[in-house]
């Protein structure tokens, strides 16, 4: 499930960029259709299935135009969709990946309160800069 995680950590980057919304959907959709559902959690493949089920993965030269064209057709209701599936499919990956190992040494803040592991996607685009929900000119 690494690779799956690599994906998903890629795709979540460029949701949290900024931009136009369908153009950091396309750019996280070229991400995610590497994938497999088998790379993935049971509890996400439906998600995945709705977001990159319909695109045809050959041949490779066109997929970049076929995802566009995808993404080009959707709704605002339904890209807001996808892009909740994404974050979905982020979670459930986070949560098979090991956590982090705390070394000591140094100094420690104790008014600081560590995040949870993993750290959820709302949290990613929340506190990442050019909003997730907004436009941007």
């Amino acid at each position: 499930m690494s690779f799956a995680w690599r994906q998903l950590q890629s795709a979540m980057r460029v949701l949290t960029g900024t931009g136009e919304r369908r153009d950091r959907l396309h750019a996280a959709l070229s991400k995610l259709i590497k994938l497999k559902q088998r790379d993935l959690p049971a509890e996400v493949a439906d998600d995945f299935n709705t977001l990159v089920g319909g695109i045809s993965r050959f041949p490779l030269r066109s997929i970049s135009q076929e995802i566009k064209t995808t993404v080009g057709i959707l709704t605002d209701e339904e890209v807001i969709d996808a892009i909740s599936r994404v974050m979905r499919m982020y979670d459930a990956v986070a949560a098979y990946q090991p956590r982090p190992v705390k070394h000591p040494g140094g100094p420690r803040r104790l008014d600081m309160q560590p995040l949870p592991w993993p750290v959820p996607a709302l949290h990613i685009l929340e506190t990442r800069q050019g909003a997730f929900f907004h436009e941007t000119a």
